[in-house]
Order: C-alpha cells, then sequence, then structure tokens
C-alpha cells in the first residue's frame, strides 16, 4: 500500500517537473529569439523554484511515506482492507 502511494506521487512528481522543465525550456528558446511577454519569464521562474525547492524534498517525502507505514498496515487490518 505505501509503496503504492510512494510510487503515485513520486511519478506526479516526476512528470510535473518534466511538463515544467519542457514549458521552461520553450520559453527559454521564445526570450532568446526575442519575445518580451513576461509569461514566459514566469514559466521559467516556476520550472526553477520546483526545481530547487519541491522535486528536492522527494527523498524526505519517501521517508515520511515509509515511516507512516505501520499506521496504514494498522488500518487495513482493522478495515480488512
Amino acid at each position: 500500500m505505501c509503496l503504492l502511494a510512494l510510487r503515485l506521487i513520486c511519478g506526479c512528481l516526476a512528470w510535473g517537473g518534466t511538463a515544467l522543465a519542457r514549458g521552461a525550456l520553450a520559453a527559454h528558446r521564445l526570450v532568446r529569439a526575442g519575445a518580451t511577454d513576461p509569461l514566459f519569464a514566469g514559466r521559467i521562474a516556476l520550472a526553477q523554484f520546483f526545481a530547487e525547492h519541491i522535486a528536492t524534498a522527494a527523498s524526505r517525502l519517501e521517508r515520511s511515506i515509509m515511516d507512516g507505514a505501520g499506521s496504514v498496515h494498522a488500518a487495513a487490518d482493522v478495515f480488512a482492507l
């Protein structure tokens, strides 16, 4: 149960990070080509924030999920899941 949750959360983080990185790369190319829309700078900043603050928390998140495994297993026993 916990491994499934861990895979789901880490998969979402990976997918989200990939989507943000692709958007940032596209925005960077457009800015280098002369585009001046401030939205492009925002896309780049958001991807950088994600990479520096959210993606780096994945290992702590894994530890938290695995440490909480006992309560999930206890609930599964009580509710016969």
